[in-house]
């Protein structure tokens, strides 16, 4: 045997990235009839590498698993590699997909999983003569990135080898040593072969299956998938691991979803649905995700006092430390009278000193609609110089002059935010950190360039931080029906919405004066409990109970009496907010479908009655209520009042002071329109019926559809590190964008019916490739980590059939 064979080693081994590549390739060219390929994992990118040198041949890949592990063993092979086909960006993946369908359609490749047998080896055997034992997947990221060791066993080898040392040496080498290496070798690689055949033949055939999963992914999809995959992408919750007992339902899912991605990007988000629709569990929710995501380490809950308790309970059941404060505390000028106010302080100095990231929740916000106390002193000030109401000094200047987006997000919670004027709406507002970029929607870009303001309330629902769904909207699309009516299912408890709500105006001739004593706030919570058993989980805890319960409005706001199933508004309201938050005490999902019946006490008045001037300004009042209810309507949906009555207030027909004329109306909840909720939930309703069909859509959905644009765009939904994000791509300007999930939901929308349009796949394919390059590198992201989960080609209507060649213009 010659002494030196260190060429050998030299020319048969390697240890650097891209080598073990570029031996396939050449070792794959010699082959005259079949190759064997066993490879911890395969991607079709990795075969997109080597598939040219394997034509002609029969081709039988073993497959095993890269790194065993629990979630990975558990994943059905044709699953992963569908999940790497749609990550990262690689130019030929469809010409890849078509060349793995026809080769196993002709039976030319044949694809087994041998993770049952524990197989991490990688190997490459050409017909029976050649070897490859290397430690790279059959993977772009094994055969381009990663630096591989390998070794060859081949004749060309020993060949190199024995004229590498005549010509060193001058001597001729021995044929029987010559011989003897070729035996050598080719006893090697017919044990691989062995060991192959004996693996591959134990192994489950996933032949057809990768082949029926490939020909799925090479169709394109109706668009109504993509519209779907797209609204369940916009949620956004993750699974988390919490303490708290309480699963949100379908309707409560979109809102909290749609307030985490305001608050992920403005910092903070109002959110409005009627009362009953269950804004302390949203908002607890909301509390817990932004905690799980590392956003918020403690929360403050500013509440009214008969609500305290609810906030305490939930906080405490989710496991969430809270500070708990009412206007009224921080109304308070001196500290020594409110000992809540030293709380207050030390949260103050937590967030000047970053001691801290709080969630500010603002419950009820409505309580805080004017910025100015309505005093003498202010009334004679100019605007300017007016004095701010202290409990809005004090939020604002721990939202917006102390803190920042770091150290204090807002949650702004409401069910009926309007009461007489804009400034209602702009006053709250005003509280979100102060977050707006666009002036478009103000008059004047005044105080406080970036505060979030409007105009008037038909802009609320636009801006990008606010967002309202109404008890209506929810019975209509939310519920399910059975032969009872419509019903939300909490848990394993159905819950119906009334089944209609019948509204009454009473005009009276008599004048009722009810002195009111006050009471201890236990002494209340326990009358409520008393007269609201059930919904107050008082059931079976007192022996007396109550059918009349006689309160002011301090106790007409958050508190549950859905046990009941009347409401009488014996005086006359100033503003929208207190006959909304009235009804809203009872208009909730009930254990059983039944009838709400509002009634609303109104004074008339009489030609010779004494209180003639007094009741006309009574009178007067009724019509400005009427006038702001339906102004508030734009923001709630949910009429509490009758309109009928307001054409019959100023010339009534009298008979005597007993007489009681009644005007009644009855609310339908499926002839409601949508016109009080934001555009996001016009769209996410869709979705309820089809949840589990949505869940069970594929990644790397593709499809095409024509829309009343002028310029052709891409939509793509992609994923990267557990979140989604929605993309548009102009492939003229070459500029990838954001947009905001109502303008995108609205540009995409579509039913089951809507056909796909014509159009060149390929050329949508080089389109999203672009795109997410393009956006890659606007986020600094590694392209080879982002999921394409959706992409939708949007063709204008001017297209007709004729499809632009974007690639022949690219060339160019």
């Amino acid at each position: 045997m010659p002494h030196n064979l260190d060429f050998i080693t030299s020319q048969s081994t390697w240890f650097e990235p891209r080598i073990t590549l570029d031996k396939i390739r050449e070792s794959f060219s010699t082959s005259q009839k079949e190759i064997r390929i066993a490879s911890g994992f395969f991607t079709i990118k990795g075969w997109g590498l080597i598939r040219r040198h394997t034509e002609g041949k029969r081709v039988y890949l073993l497959v095993g698993i890269d790194e065993p592990g629990e979630e990975r063993a558990k994943m059905a092979l044709v699953q992963e590699i569908m999940r790497h086909l749609a990550t990262g960006v690689d130019f030929g993946r469809r010409q890849s997909v078509s060349d793995l369908i026809i080769r196993m359609e002709q039976r030319e490749l044949s694809i087994v999983d041998a993770r049952a047998s524990a197989h991490h080896g990688k190997l490459y055997i050409v017909d029976h003569h050649t070897a490859i034992n290397a430690s790279a997947n059959t993977t772009g990221y094994g055969f381009l990135d990663q630096i591989e060791s390998g070794g060859l066993y081949a004749p060309s080898v020993i060949e190199g080898w024995v004229l590498d040392y005549e010509n060193k040496h001058g001597v001729q080498m021995d044929s029987v040593i010559i011989e003897e290496l070729h035996r050598f070798v080719e006893s090697q690689v017919a044990n691989f072969i062995h060991k192959f055949n004996h693996y591959f033949a134990n192994a489950a055939d996933i032949t057809q299956s990768l082949l029926e999963a490939l020909k799925c992914w090479q169709r394109l999809v109706e668009p109504w998938d993509i519209y779907l995959k797209t609204i369940l992408a916009l949620e956004q919750l993750k699974p988390i691991q919490t303490s708290y007992s309480k699963q949100p339902v379908p309707y409560q899912r979109d809102m909290i979803a749609q307030s985490l991605r305001q608050i992920r990007l403005y910092g903070g988000s109002m959110l409005v649905a009627s009362t009953g629709l269950g804004k302390t569990v949203m908002g607890t929710l909301i509390a817990i995700q932004l905690r799980a995501e590392d956003l918020i380490d403690k929360v403050i809950v500013i509440c009214p006092l008969p609500v305290r308790r609810a906030w305490q309970r939930e906080m405490r059941d989710a496991s969430i430390y809270a500070d708990y404060f009412t206007l009224q505390t921080l109304d308070r000028e001196d500290e020594q009278y409110a000992s809540d106010l030293e709380d207050w302080k030390e949260i103050v100095d937590d967030v000047c000193q970053g001691r801290g990231r709080y969630l500010l929740i603002l419950d009820e916000s409505h309580q805080l609609r004017r910025r100015y106390p309505d005093e003498f002193s202010n009334r004679r000030h100019r605007q300017e110089d007016k004095k701010e109401r202290k409990a809005f000094t004090r939020i604002n200047q721990l939202v917006n002059q102390l803190g920042n987006l770091e150290r204090v997000k807002v949650l702004l919670l409401s069910g009926s935010p309007y009461a007489t004027h804009v400034d209602n709406l702009n006053t709250q507002l005003y509280l979100l950190p102060h977050t707006s970029d666009s002036p478009v929607l103000l008059p004047e870009w005044i105080d406080g360039a970036s505060a979030w303001k409007i105009p008037d309330t038909n802009e609320f629902l636009k801006l990008p931080v606010t967002h309202q769904l109404t008890a209506p909207h929810v019975a209509k699309y939310y519920t399910e029906k059975d032969t009872q009516g419509c019903y939300l299912n909490f848990g394993d408890q159905k819950k119906y919405f009334p089944d209609n709500v019948v509204l009454h105006s009473l005009y009276f001739y008599q004048q009722v004066l009810v002195k009111y004593e006050p009471k201890k706030l236990k002494d209340i919570q326990k009358a409520i409990a008393k007269f609201a058993p059930v919904a107050n989980n008082a059931v079976d805890k007192y022996q007396e109970t109550y059918e009349v319960f006689i309160t002011t409005d301090a106790f007409g706001i958050g508190i549950d009496m859905q046990d009941a199933s009347v409401v009488i508004n014996y005086d006359m309201a100033w503003t929208a907010i207190e006959p909304n938050q009235r009804a809203g005490r009872i208009l909730r999902p009930w254990q059983l479908p039944r009838t709400v019946q509002l009634y609303t006490f109104i004074p008339t008045v009489e030609e010779q009655t004494e209180l003639r001037w007094e009741l006309l300004n009574i009178s007067q009042r009724w019509q400005n209520l009427m006038q702001r209810h339906a102004e508030s309507r734009k923001l709630t949906d949910l009429p509490v009042l009758t309109t009928n009555a307001q054409q019959e207030i100023d010339m009534p027909e009298f008979a005597s002071n007993t007489r009681v004329t009644i005007e009644s109306g009855n609310l339908v909840w499926e002839q409601t329109d949508d016109e009080g909720v934001s555009s996001y939930y016009q769209h996410t309703q869709k979705l309820h019926s089809h949840r589990e069909y949505a869940q069970n859509l594929d990644s790397d959905l593709v499809s095409a559809l024509t829309y009343s644009g002028e310029s052709v765009l891409l939509y793509i939904l992609l994923k990267y590190q557990e979140e989604y994000y929605i993309l548009l791509y102009d492939p003229d300007k070459e500029e990838m964008r954001s947009p905001k999930p109502e303008y995108l939901l609205s540009l995409i929308a579509c039913t089951r019916e809507t056909e796909v349009a014509m159009v060149d796949v390929e050329q949508v394919e080089a389109l999203s490739n672009a795109g997410i390059r393009v956006w890659c590198q606007q986020q600094s992201f590694p392209e080879e980590e982002v999921i394409r989960e959706c992409t939708l080609y949007l063709k204008p209507e001017s297209a007709g059939d004729e499809i632009k060649d974007w690639l022949t213009a690219q060339q160019m």
